[in-house]
């Protein structure tokens, strides 16, 4: 008797939780196809100011040791 009871409770709590949050499908995003996005010129620039940085240490270094 007490096993019925609660399964009866187990059942309706579940009732009512279909009703309180239907679950919607989630969106996707289509995945995208084809090549990449074009490469931005802004972190070029910034890539070489970096190795430029770097190489000129390595010139310091060099000509003050």
């Amino acid at each position: 008797m007490a096993k019925e009871d609660l399964s009866d409770a187990l059942f309706g709590l579940k009732e009512v939780e279909k009703k309180r949050s239907p679950q919607k499908p989630s969106k996707r995003k289509p995945a995208k196809r084809g090549r990449p996005k074009a490469f931005d010129p802004f972190y070029l620039f910034c890539t070489i100011l970096l190795v430029l940085g770097i190489g000129l240490q390595f010139v310091a270094i060099a000509l003050y040791a």
